[in-house]
C-alpha cells in the first residue's frame, strides 16, 4: 500500500498539484482537502491500474498484459492475492508471477487465482472506498458546483477507465 501510495499519489499527483495549488494561491485548508483528496484518488488510480495490468484489453492498453506477470511487478493486487491464496494456488501464484517465458495460459491461471482468492474483490472495494473518501471531501476543497462535479468525475473515472 505504500508503494502504490508513495508512486501514484505522492510523486505523480500530489507534488505537481501541490505546486501548481501553491502558485496559484490555495488556502492551507484548502490545500489540506485537496491533498487528502488526491492521495485517495491516486491510490485507487494505481490499484485500478494493477488490475489493468492483469485484466485489461492489450488492444486498449497498448502493451502487454504478459509484461507485469513476466517483470513479477509487485502491485497490491498480487501482494493481496499471495496473502489470500492458499494451498496449490498460492504456490501456482509464487511460481507464475515473475516467470520471464509466461505463456498466456499461465496468465489464465493467475486470473484465476485472483479471482478465486478475493483479491480482486477486495482491490475493487478497496476502490469504492477510496473514491468515497475522495468524494466527502470536495465541499472542503471548493464551494464552486461546477468544480465539484468536475472533481466527482475525475475521482469516478479513475476506477472506471479502461486503459
Amino acid at each position: 500500500m505504500q508503494i502504490a501510495d508513495l508512486k501514484a499519489a505522492r510523486y505523480s499527483v500530489i507534488g505537481p498539484l501541490t505546486i501548481g495549488a501553491t502558485l496559484a494561491g490555495v488556502k492551507r485548508t484548502q490545500m489540506a482537502a485537496l491533498n487528502r483528496y488526491v492521495a485517495a484518488v491516486g491510490l485507487a488510480f494505481q490499484l485500478a491500474d494493477d488490475i489493468l495490468g492483469v485484466f485489461g484489453e492489450e488492444k486498449e492498453l497498448g502493451k502487454s498484459t504478459l509484461s507485469d506477470m513476466r517483470e513479477g511487478k509487485n502491485t497490491l493486487l498480487i501482494y493481496k492475492t499471495k496473502q489470500l491464496a492458499k494451498g496449490k494456488d498460492r504456490r501456482d501464484i509464487e511460481k507464475i508471477w515473475g516467470k520471464e517465458d509466461a505463456t498466456v495460459a499461465d496468465l489464465e491461471e493467475v486470473k484465476r487465482i485472483i479471482e478465486e482468492s478475493g483479491a480482486l474483490a477486495w482491490c475493487k472495494a478497496e476502490n469504492r472506498s477510496l473514491i468515497e473518501k475522495a468524494k466527502k471531501g470536495i465541499g472542503k476543497i471548493t464551494s464552486d458546483e461546477s468544480l465539484q462535479i468536475i472533481f466527482s468525475q475525475l475521482a469516478d473515472f479513475v476506477i472506471s477507465r479502461r486503459k
